[in-house]
């Protein structure tokens, strides 16, 4: 069956000219840099993405119930292994192109991504057009690093400053307390995000952290991963070492949407699960290699090394706060696969909608704009659209946002044991990964079944409505381009699920 499929890729991109598969921002980089420097051919990074295989890899697997820990378990562990045997067998002619005589002495760097099929390569650009004339390969972009639009910390009073065991009025906007009052809390889960890192003891998290033991001791292992693996080019640097061993926040951003999912003294929707962390930018600084990497430790994690890997340990939902500025930088098709393979995977995954609002269409940037993801718009907590907040619609998408939830002003954690006040969409996505964690625990059957939940919250959704006419949308249009289907309810959600 594999042989075949790599057959078929070998078909299916036969009839590319190897021009097209190449991002001009590869060339022009190439140019800039023999320019500047004495060698005629200077490294660049870049991505190789390869067709995707005829057959997907959902629809090989074995069929199963998922009723059952040790059911869900099986589905990652095998789901892993198709993927990383198909990346053995139809990443093979890249592999043995970079090993050629003609190029294994200019290639410095090699990585592949079983998650998404991609190769992260330094080489020159002569490396780049050798293997862009491979069949195999479907495109070619940069492995640029590009500045992330973070929040900025609000300037909050002595009041919102003070710790309290009651819930924020984002926690009550949700109606979480609803699925509080009924016991679930979201033990027995876990939660990941994917972020600027995390500080790891702080007091909001330091106890539900996958890394704390029973006994107080404290591993690492499984629990964290340092995306930012490299120095590649001299970039930014920043407070957090490459590839550290320990959780580390460089910016604060992390930490805070972190808490809004899962903190404890009424900042998170989900208390009891257990947290795991990714670091995917320096020093506010993002790049593919760096999404990729902890895409890749999410399907399935890892030791603090990146050995080891260990499907069963895959989170149950990922709340991601981030985007990438172009369709040029964070390839369209690499990040899709990957997205598709977490959903494959049963890891529900919530996204910001973006910060490029108050004007329509301005969802332009992975991964917001793919297929494979649960768009969040921001709220105030009048249960206003935040004038931030980017609106649909989305070329090629029926709409461009699917859910709303609290996200200005919201108060979390942030380093150096503080709370802060942030606001974007950023905020609000963490909302919708923790609900899915509390609708999980409520109903187990659910667990690991990314649509039914994603439909779940959109039936029960509160309905918002907007008169801004994107995408058409009229004032009763639902779901519509700036609310989706409204306000998260996850209070109704459970009712629902444990009624069924």
């Amino acid at each position: 069956m594999v042989l075949a499929l790599a057959y078929v890729l070998l078909l299916a991109g036969a009839g590319l000219s190897s021009a097209a598969r190449i991002s001009p921002l590869l060339k022009q980089k190439a140019d800039e840099l023999s320019a500047s420097r004495i060698t005629a051919e200077p490294i660049i990074s870049f991505l190789v993405q390869l067709n995707p295989p005829a057959v997907p890899v959902a629809h090989r697997l074995t069929r199963r119930e998922l009723l059952t820990e040790a059911e869900h378990a099986a589905h990652g562990e095998e789901l892993h292994r198709l993927l990383r045997r198909d990346a053995q067998i139809l990443g093979a002619p890249v592999r043995n192109a970079l090993a050629s005589t003609e190029t294994r002495s200019k290639v410095k760097f090699v990585k592949q991504y079983e998650i998404s099929n991609t190769f992260v390569v330094d080489a020159p650009y002569s490396v780049v057009e050798q293997l862009a004339k491979l069949p195999e390969v479907e495109s070619i972009t940069p492995n640029f690093d590009f500045k992330v639009n973070l929040p900025k910390p609000e300037i909050t009073t002595a009041k919102e400053r003070r710790q309290t065991t009651t819930f924020q009025w984002n926690i009550q906007n949700v109606n979480a307390t609803a699925a509080y009052n009924r016991g679930f809390t979201g033990g027995g889960l876990r939660y990941a995000n994917a972020d600027s890192g995390v500080q790891w003891d702080h007091p909001f998290l330091k106890s539900i952290y996958a890394g704390t033991q029973p006994n107080g001791a404290v591993n690492h292992n499984y629990a964290w991963f340092d995306g930012v693996r490299r120095n590649i080019d001299g970039g930014t640097s920043s407070r957090c070492p490459f590839a550290g061993t320990t959780p580390c926040d460089d910016n604060g951003h992390g930490t805070h949407t972190m808490s809004s999912a899962v903190g404890l003294q009424g900042v998170g929707v989900a208390f009891g699960a257990r947290w795991m962390a990714c670091r995917n930018m320096n020093a506010g600084n993002g790049r593919p290699e760096y999404y990729l990497n902890c895409l890749n430790w999410i399907l399935a994690p890892t030791d603090v090394n990146g050995n080891n890997a260990n499907a069963t340990l895959r989170p149950h939902a990922v709340g991601n706060s981030y985007g990438c500025p172009s369709e040029e930088l964070c390839n369209a098709s690499t990040f899709d696969t990957a997205l598709a393979n977490l959903n494959t995977a049963g890891v529900f995954m919530s996204v910001s909608a973006g910060n490029s609002g108050p004007s329509c269409s301005t969802i332009t940037d992975p991964p917001a704009n793919e297929g494979n993801t649960i768009v969040v718009a921001a709220l105030t907590q009048a249960n206003a659209l935040a004038s931030y907040s980017s609106r649909g619609p989305v070329t090629g998408k029926s709409k461009g946002v699917d859910l709303a939830a609290p996200g200005s002003s919201v108060r979390g954690a942030y380093p150096n044991n503080s709370t802060m006040s942030l606001s974007g969409t950023s905020m609000a996505s963490p909302h919708v990964g923790g609900a899915a964690i509390l609708i999980a625990q409520a109903c187990p059957k659910l667990q690991r079944d990314v649509t039914k939940i994603k439909t779940l919250l959109f039936n029960t959704a509160k309905p918002l409505f907007a008169t801004n006419g994107c995408g058409g949308d009229t004032s009763t249009t639902r779901p519509n381009n700036s609310f989706g289907y409204g306000l998260i309810n996850i209070g109704a959600a459970i009712a629902s699920c444990t009624a069924a």
